[in-house]
């Protein structure tokens, strides 16, 4: 993995200029002065007073945008479920995955073996769309582990919490063989190596409590009502698209079983019995079709904003049928709990998207709103 600093605030390219502009940002609370006054001054006292004391929220005004290559997809994950943060990452729905071996070889037997059950499935639908589809189906055949590229932007304080999170996962997994966790701990150290001009070490989250979110072991449990909390499988895949809503919280942990995602469209029994080979073949690779247990929580009007992106022919597949399954759940469990919020619900029951109450979607739905939900691709 190589990381390069594409932008930052200022055009900062070192810690020290990091501590500058942040020292700076602390003294317009108290200062007369105007801010170029106070970056211009030469002082570092006040800088060492902030590190010490704890008072870190000084340095999340110095952003940095990072070029991350070849970083997989399991870190890339780890990084868009800790906020804040803003990412621009390869999709493997619009591009063609780069693979090696076992997975190239099942990778590119599946896209035209998907190509032609969609554009037989939907002939109405276009060209470069049945691509999409086609790759987006097949991409649940590569690891999770699978190399990509993401921009991400981030504050010099997420930064270095970031990187104390991973040197306290490190330690904790150092000695575990399992062959998931000795990748994510291999991937965070050369994180963590390839920033480490930026690393200054009094600025970590053990004080503020904060943990890494994608692996909490906390026993979660459902509630319904003006915050939620609930739990079910569904693949890598899944998580990777439910996580953008970064309102939203998400932690997941790995199934004591190999389960996995098995594409609608495919409903001869020949071709299903043939893709759970090939997915079974590969799960050593822990492959992105994987199931595993999730948590999500937040509030109601977070969940909304979700729902609203994700029931929709537009959408993924899998995201939009688990969004959908959720949707019931919540109805359901709020009716006695929490009677406003479940009539609140109820009005986003009707269908997809397009039957939301206040929404005038400008796309073109693919499937039409009669067959948006019904779908199988």
């Amino acid at each position: 993995m190589k990381i390069e600093l594409k932008a930052s605030t200022l055009n900062i390219k070192s810690k020290e200029e990091a501590f500058n502009f942040s020292r700076a940002a602390a003294r317009v609370c108290y200062s007369k002065y105007d801010f170029d006054t106070l970056y211009n001054e030469d002082s570092k006292v006040l800088t060492e007073q902030l590190l010490n004391s704890g008072h870190h929220s000084p340095f999340e005004h110095v952003a940095l945008t990072l070029y991350l290559i070849d970083i997989p997809k399991i870190g890339a994950m780890i990084l868009n479920n800790e906020p804040s943060y803003v990412t621009s990452e390869k999709s493997a729905r619009y591009t063609t995955m780069n693979l090696e071996g076992r997975e190239k070889e099942l990778y590119e037997k599946w896209i035209p073996i998907f190509e032609k059950l969609i554009s037989g499935k939907y002939p109405s639908i276009e060209n470069d769309r049945v691509k999409k589809l086609a790759k987006e189906n097949a991409r649940n055949l590569t690891s999770v582990f699978t190399p990509t590229k993401m921009l991400y932007t981030t504050s010099f304080r997420q930064l270095n919490y970031l990187m104390s999170l991973f040197d306290d996962y490190i330690e904790k997994y150092k000695n575990c063989t399992e062959i998931f966790y000795q990748n994510i701990t291999n991937f965070m150290k050369e994180f963590n190596n390839e920033l480490k001009d930026f690393r200054e070490e009094r600025l970590n989250p053990f004080s503020k409590k904060r943990f890494l979110r994608l692996f909490n072991k906390t026993k979660c449990y459902e509630v319904f009502s003006s915050v939620y909390s609930t739990n079910y499988e569904a693949s890598f895949s899944y998580l990777a698209q439910a996580q953008r809503h970064r309102t939203i919280n998400y932690s997941m942990k790995l199934l004591d079983e190999f389960k996995f995602f098995v594409p609608r469209i495919l409903e001869d029994d020949e071709l299903i019995s043939m893709w759970n080979e090939d997915m079974n073949s590969l799960r050593d690779n822990y492959p992105q079709g994987m199931y595993i247990s999730i948590n999500e929580s937040g509030t109601y009007f977070d969940f909304i904003s979700k729902i609203t992106e994700r029931i929709c022919g537009h959408a993924q597949l899998e995201i939009m049928r688990v969004s959908k399954e959720l949707l019931k759940k919540y109805i359901y469990g709020s009716k006695d709990v929490a009677p406003e919020i479940h009539d609140i619900l109820l009005q986003y029951d009707k269908g997809p998207k397009c039957t939301f109450p206040n929404i005038m979607c400008q796309s073109v739905c693919p499937f039409t709103s009669k067959l948006a939900l019904d779908r199988v691709v």
